[in-house]
């Protein structure tokens, strides 16, 4: 005759088997995929952009995700086939700044597994032309939109830049993606829009140097530092024109020189439209 203990026993016994296979069962749901590598931004018009990355098997779609800002709030733009692995984003502001990420998910009857989600990629549409501008006042470039970014560099008063794109930080605040010439080198960054007097963009206009050798300097001024020196009959662009402090014009010229392009400023003096 069993005893009570050896019925218990065996209660328990099958009793741990129903509990080990239950367990199992819970953990076969699907396994989240691996991080989505390879994301690039391809080709981009005034109103897309147009996305890249490595394909991965075994998936149900990937999830795009945008922000307009480095460190902004994503949020998710389209699910996309797992057969694809690319996607054009269509309808765009233009000349305007986006981020990217993109991760990939599997569905099951548990629910649904998400991947890591790529690196993050910046880019932005293009521009109708490109615009230059000048510093209203001394300003700090920074790495990203934001004042909570890095400072690359501070920027005087009078400084002749161009604007890339427009941008913004997380709070929504206007930012500008420029570029601009220290030390004979180009430096790009982001600097608040209000710092900005902008140029109205026209056509393209030429000159020719007329001195024997005519200085280009940082701003409208004998008084600034010299960025290079131009030889006599060397071909300009003519971007823009300033007063100086003693009321010379000055010219803003675009240049090429040992393969670098120079942005600065000339006395007109020394230079006939062409």
């Amino acid at each position: 005759m069993k005893t009570k203990q050896h019925i218990s026993g065996r209660f328990l016994l099958v009793f741990s088997l129903f509990f080990l296979l239950c367990g199992t069962v819970k953990t076969s749901a699907a396994t989240a995929p691996g991080r989505i590598q390879g994301l690039k931004c391809g080709i981009t018009t005034k109103n897309s952009v147009n996305l890249s990355w490595q394909g991965q098997s075994g998936i149900s779609g990937y999830q795009i995700y945008r922000s307009m800002a480095y460190d902004g709030q994503y949020t998710r733009v389209k699910n996309i086939n797992p057969s694809m692995n690319a996607f054009c984003n269509k309808k765009l502001l233009e000349g305007q700044e986006y981020y990217y990420k993109v991760r990939s998910y599997i569905s099951s009857p548990e629910g649904i597994a998400y991947g890591k989600f790529s690196k993050i990629r910046r880019t932005s549409t293009k521009k109708p032309f490109s615009q230059n501008a000048i510093v209203c006042k001394r300003a700090n470039l920074r790495k990203h939109a934001g004042t909570n970014h890095p400072v690359i560099t501070t920027l005087d008063e009078g400084a002749s830049v161009t604007v890339l794109a427009s941008a913004q930080d997380k709070e929504g605040g206007a930012w500008n993606y420029i570029s601009c010439f220290i030390n004979n080198r180009t430096v790009k960054g982001y600097i608040y829009s209000n710092l900005l007097q902008k140029q109205q963009a026209s056509v393209r206009q030429y000159g020719k140097v007329t001195a024997l050798r005519l200085n280009v300097r940082t701003n409208a001024g004998t008084n600034y530092p010299v960025i290079a020196s131009l030889k006599k009959g060397k071909k300009v662009i003519l971007l823009g024109q300033k007063k100086a402090a003693d009321f010379s014009v000055w010219y803003l010229i675009q240049v090429k020189q040992k393969g670098k392009s120079i942005q600065g400023y000339v006395s007109s003096r020394y230079i006939k439209p062409v």
